[in-house]
């Protein structure tokens, strides 16, 4: 189909019920934000800032990172990308966009750079067929996660190979023109997303979570987000005394869960207690959900040792069935 607006792509569409993920999507991440550090000291800033190794982004290889308070509770987490040789790509949450940005700017006025949030849309894609019509727009298709590619007034990023999913970002316009001929059967609504992002065992901070989860109660130390190796950066001292000191009492888990609670659409999501009774102690919280039908959930769960081995959990107090813990795709250490 010609001339396809990027509207069309962007639009979340009708949440429909079941969800599955689909064999090729063509998705608008409409809750997608995008903020801009620029100039000759954009490098060290973030690299003073941020958990990831800033100095390790190019523009061939893109990553992940988070941005936490000095106890080391993240305040965004995000993918971040390198466009050119002084400017960088945040993409997180539009729930935190706000607050994000005011995070860092707080500490950016010491710097030759400068931060904003930009017009910059990001549109998703998986599947066989689907890769096959990205490759056949660019020269060279990245093939290794986070790898990316700038082609045609878009930045091209790797997100899960095994699932050949890409994030394609760019202006309106550009995507606009990029876009144009992409089958109509392929476009679906946002959850796609969520699907591929759970897949790949990667929870995102929202307003719900923020400063509520350290980087390695997300697994960010199986990811580009942290890096052991790299100065002094806020919140630095917690995530490495966590690594080399500590044990950690709580992991994420990706699950299935099921209720039949008239409330449970509005109540397993990110950020909502976990606990072993209703009005008992906090053992855990959502750290991403996704409905599948009437009744049933995929979830990335926080939770304590004791609480993995409970067969019904309270979210909110309300009573949630854990049908099945699904595979990871990386190994977490204990």
């Amino acid at each position: 189909m010609s001339d396809r607006s990027i509207e069309q792509l962007v639009s979340t569409g009708e949440a429909t019920l079941p969800l599955t993920l689909k064999d090729n999507a063509v998705y608008g991440q409409t809750d997608q934000v995008t903020l801009e550090v620029k100039g000759p000291d954009a490098a060290s800033f973030l690299q003073g800032q941020l958990s990831c190794d800033v100095n390790q982004l190019t523009t061939s290889m893109a990553g992940l990172g988070t941005h936490s308070t000095p106890k080391g509770r993240m305040l965004s987490s995000f993918r971040i990308s390198r466009s050119d040789e002084q400017c960088y790509r945040l993409q997180l949450h539009e729930s935190i966009a706000e607050a994000a940005l005011a995070a860092l700017k707080k500490y950016i006025v010491f710097s030759k750079a400068e931060i904003s949030q930009t017009d910059i849309a990001c549109v998703g894609l998986h599947g066989t067929a689907a890769a096959t019509w990205l490759a056949a727009k660019t020269d060279s298709l990245p093939t290794e996660n986070y790898a990316q590619l700038v082609s045609n007034d878009v930045i091209i990023v790797c997100v899960n190979v095994n699932l050949s999913a890409y994030q394609v970002t760019g202006t309106s316009a550009a995507l606009t023109a990029f876009f144009n001929d992409v089958p109509a059967e392929w476009i679906s609504d946002s959850r796609q997303a969520t699907l591929i992002a759970q897949a790949s065992g990667l929870a995102f901070v929202e307003a719900d979570s923020a400063e509520l989860f350290i980087p390695q109660m997300l697994n960010y130390q199986e990811t580009p987000a942290i890096s052991f190796t790299k100065g002094c950066y806020t919140g630095q001292e917690i995530v490495a005394r966590m690594k080399y000191l500590g044990k950690m009492k709580r992991h994420m888990y990706a699950a299935i869960v099921r209720s039949d609670s008239a409330d449970a659409a509005a109540t397993i999501t990110t950020g909502a207690n976990i606990s072993l009774e209703a009005g008992s102690q906090n053992q855990g919280n959502i750290a991403s959900s996704v409905q599948l039908d009437s009744q049933a959930w995929e979830i990335l769960v926080v939770l304590t040792d004791s609480a993995k081995e409970s067969p019904v959990l309270f979210v909110n107090d309300i009573a949630v069935d854990i049908v099945d813990f699904l595979p990871l795709p990386y190994t977490v250490d204990a």
